[in-house]
Order: structure tokens, then sequence, then C-alpha cells
């Protein structure tokens, strides 16, 4: 009899240790809705001509062709309509100080259990004033209370999420990472039976006033001359 786990299980175990996160892009109306508040900033903050990195790009929907990107994954990487394409891990980036105008990460900071790396190397390759644009899962979420309320636990339902977000947490690893915050946005406000209801677009409008409640919290910082002091800490969920 074959003792242990099986090998499926070891395979998921390993992508999850050493965080490489391998799930399914899908395009849905809050994710089409994401993709296009995403775009709207790169287009909006990106000087003529600059050049933008995707940190953990995946099939890279939200930066195009235009881009650069890196991923672990390298079937999704294979997928990406980008410029460059490289295999790496975005806590490790292989490029020179001060080589992007912007930076974007979508769906990709709640993949690490250490998302101050990721940040400082965002930082280290942005030129001065540059900008980073952030999307994650939201926390604190009316969907995302919800499942804290149901399900009584702040666990990710996602297997491969090492870290959870909320718009207050975000912020202040923005700020001990030496960003500073200066638009944000979200996908849409959902609570059960809204699609069923038709009240989607009440959904978006709701994102747009109140993103911190949206279920995808997005948002952008600016490059700072130098870090802000930050003490160290625990972050304060709401």
């Amino acid at each position: 009899m074959n003792k242990g786990k099986p090998p499926i299980m070891k395979q998921h175990i390993l992508k999850t240790l050493i965080e490489i996160p391998s799930f399914q892009n899908f395009k849905n109306e809050s994710r089409l809705k994401e993709e296009e508040q995403i775009t709207q900033f790169t287009e909006s903050f990106l000087e003529p001509n600059g050049s933008v990195m995707d940190f953990g790009c995946g099939t890279s929907y939200y930066t195009g062709s235009n881009a650069s990107g890196l991923d672990l994954d390298r079937e999704m990487l294979k997928k990406a309509d980008l410029t460059n394409r490289v295999l790496a891990h975005y806590s490790y980036v292989p490029f020179k100080n001060e080589s992007f105008n912007m930076v974007v990460m979508c769906h990709s900071l709640e993949h690490t259990n250490n998302p101050d790396k990721p940040l400082k190397q965002a930082y280290r390759i942005l030129v001065d004033k540059g900008k980073i644009v952030v999307s994650v899962p939201n926390l604190r979420s009316v969907k995302g209370i919800w499942k804290l309320f149901y399900n009584q636990t702040i666990l990710s339902v996602a297997p491969d999420h090492l870290t959870v977000f909320t718009p207050k947490m975000l912020k202040q690893l923005f700020q001990r990472c030496g960003f500073k915050p200066i638009k944000e946005s979200g996908d849409i406000v959902y609570f059960p039976l809204m699609k069923r209801l038709r009240l989607m677009r009440l959904g978006f409008w709701l994102a747009k006033h109140f993103p911190s409640l949206s279920n995808v919290y997005i948002l952008v910082g600016e490059k700072t001359a130098k870090y802000w002091f930050v003490k160290p800490g625990r972050f304060n969920l709401f």
C-alpha cells in the first residue's frame, strides 16, 4: 500500500510553499471591470514611451503587448502577449535600478507570505516618482465580511493565497516600502443575489464611490524620494 500523500497533493503543497500560483484566468463581469480600471490607471499615469513591468504577470490580462512581465508559471508565461517575458520570482527581480516607469501587480501580491520583498524590488527598479498599481482580494469587502461571518475564519478560500489584505493594510505596506498612495479604486461591491436581481451596475457604481468595500481593491502609489519610516509591527486589519 502506498503510504503518504498522493503525488498531486505533494505537487500542490510544493507549489504553495515556493509561492508559484497556478490558476485559470477567466473574465467574468467583475474581472473585466478590474481590467478596465487598471488599464486606465496604466495609460493615465504612464508617460509617452514609458516602460511597464508586470510582476506575476500570468497571461498578462491587464498590461498588454507594450509591457514586459515576469512569472514563475512557465505555461502561463508562454501565453502572455508581452514584449519581453522573464521566468523569475518577483522577490528577486533581474533588472537594474531605475529601469522602469511603472510596475503592475494584479492578483499576485497575495501569493507571497512576505509582500515587502516584491514591493521593495518594485521600488528599486522604478524611476524617481515612478508609479505602481496593485490589485488584491479585499478581506474587508462586503463579500469578504460575509464569508468571514459564515466561515468564521479569515483564511482565504484559495489555497495559494498566503497573505490577506484590507485597504488599510495595503496602504500601510505601500508606505513602509517607499510608496505614497495617490489613488484607489475597486471592481465591484458584491452582495448575495446581486446578479439574480440584475443589480450589477449598482455594484460597479458602489465600487467607484466606496472602493474599500469592493471585492478587489486597487491602489496606485508613487515612489517617494526616500522610505517613509513606519515603525514595523502588526497590521491593523480595519
